[in-house]
């Protein structure tokens, strides 16, 4: 009987839809060590059809925007659990990510980040939290 998850993937996988896959795609490997498992490009070689990534444990799928298909980009958010936040997101700005919100102590996590491509796209990276981190008080967040 085949397997209903198959090798190597989780229950759910993100597909993403960017104008300039294989941009995104240089971007990530730069910026948060992706490895690219798989890459389908369309007849013309200019765009992609398909593209698997791992990026830590997690893969994501990925590809361009075509006119013969119905997807079109939107903002996605992709939340990057790391260790070493500091060098994760100094990585990220190096890789030509444009920082939207610098790590820093927030009432509902410690040192989320975010960074944006040129393009509408929106990566956030979080440091492993503990439960102890975050407690909801009187209705409150607080730390």
């Amino acid at each position: 009987m085949p397997k209903a998850i198959p090798e190597g993937l989780r229950t759910v996988t993100p597909a993403l839809t960017v104008d300039g896959c294989a941009e995104a795609i240089e971007t990530w490997k730069k910026a948060f060590g992706a490895e690219e498992r798989f890459r389908a490009p369309d007849p013309s070689g200019k765009k992609i059809w398909h593209a698997d990534l791992r990026i830590g444990d997690s893969i994501i799928f990925c590809n361009d925007t075509m006119p013969e298909m119905p997807q079109t980009p939107r903002q996605a958010r992709l939340w990057i659990y790391t260790e070493g936040v500091d060098r994760a997101f100094q990585r990220a700005k190096d890789a030509g990510l444009n920082v939207a919100m610098p790590p820093a102590d927030m009432f509902w996590h410690s040192l989320p980040t975010a960074a944006r491509r040129p393009k509408p796209q929106f990566v956030a990276l979080e440091p492993e939290l503990e439960e102890a981190d975050i407690r909801v008080s009187e209705g409150e967040m607080e730390k």
